[in-house]
């Protein structure tokens, strides 16, 4: 028997002490062993999974292996039409289109039939097909009831509000008198846009020493300033505005800052300059108080000559005279008994 191995004698018989290993680890082959012929290795391993939607293979090393396919299949569902192959699995399009157009139905197809199957949902929200209502809920019948009135009013007195079976809500442009919310505007009347509009009122006080402004929500409003102002007396200047009132200034408006001429202001505001006979001082330090000529100071130059020949006589506007010292110049010190003075600083 080739299918033993070992063989030993036992008992004077002949007897195999092992098996020949027929194994060759091939998953796909049943593996056996004949007396005769010796290992048997037969191919004969079915791989079958029902699923048309694989490729039944198998491989000495893995075994059994199914592969999806793309090919066209059966799923067995009357209610579906173009059966294919997809990912292992077979699926297919709907076929029985049982839609009935009612809101107030469930549709389906039977599996087993192929029938539709049209399920009455009573209660449940519905369109009634007319955009002026709202809140519509099927009926046992499967009719959807209309619901309420929708509201088409926008708040806006300047739109006429109406409803359209078919679009809804319309609000069209209507002349009226309205009221725009801003206390800053005057007039308020609906435009041919429809919207609430007025003239912008003037706030004004006549006041120069307010600061006139106007709140949409509070209206005028007058808050003080500060600065010059005008009290209408013109024979003044450097008026000020002081607690929202302008305080008349004390600067004469007419003083022309000549003291040979008498300043008047008149009631229109102009000026009248009449020249007075006053004495006067023209501001030069170098110049004696004067006597106002025909409305002009009329000046004497002061003698800045302090005799004394070694000095230079001079005379400054603003401090009057000066005597600056000479030296190395000839000069007579009056004594007849010397010669050839000079001066030395001044002297």
């Amino acid at each position: 028997d080739i299918c033993t191995t070992g063989d030993t004698c036992s008992n004077e018989n002949c007897v195999g002490t092992g098996l020949l290993n027929c194994d060759d680890n091939k998953a796909c082959t049943s593996d056996s062993c004949d007396s005769i012929l010796g290992c048997i290795n037969i191919q004969d391993v079915v791989c079958e999974d029902d699923n048309p939607c694989t490729l039944n293979q198998c491989f000495d090393s893995e075994g059994c292996v199914f592969t999806p396919i793309v090919a066209p299949c059966d799923d067995d569902d009357p209610c579906t039409d173009n059966d294919q192959c997809v990912d292992g699995g077979c699926q297919g399009d709907a076929l029985v289109d049982c839609d009935d157009d009612n809101v107030c139905t469930q549709d389906s197809c039977n599996p087993g039939t192929g029938g539709c199957i049209n399920t009455i949902v009573a209660g449940g929200p519905c369109d009634d097909g007319d955009a002026c209502s709202t809140g519509s809920v099927c009926q046992d019948n499967g009719n959807c009831a209309a619901g309420a009135p929708i509201n088409c009013d926008d708040g806006n007195i300047c739109t006429a509000d109406s409803c359209d079976s078919n679009s809804g809500c319309t609000h069209l442009p209507q002349q009226a008198i309205c009221d725009d919310g801003n206390l800053c505007t005057n007039d308020d009347a609906c435009d041919e846009n429809g919207f609430c509009s007025g003239e912008i009122q003037g706030c004004t006080d006549d006041n120069p020493c307010t600061t006139d402004t106007c709140l949409p929500e509070s209206g005028c409003s007058y808050g003080p300033q500060s600065g010059p102002c005008e009290d209408g007396d013109a024979c003044f200047a450097g008026d000020f505005c002081e607690d929202e009132a302008c305080i008349p200034g004390d600067i004469p408006a007419c003083d022309d800052g000549n003291v040979c001429t008498l300043d008047t202001c008149n009631e229109d505001g102009s000026c009248t300059s009449v020249p007075v006979a006053n004495l006067c001082d023209d501001g030069d330090a170098c110049t004696s108080s004067g006597i106002c000529d025909n409305g002009t100071c009329s000046t004497t130059p002061i003698d800045c000559d302090d005799d004394n020949s070694c000095t230079q006589d001079l005379c400054n506007p603003q401090s009057g005279c000066l005597y600056a010292p000479l030296a190395g110049q000839s000069c007579e010190d009056g004594d007849l008994c010397t010669e050839a003075e000079t001066c030395i600083d001044g002297a």
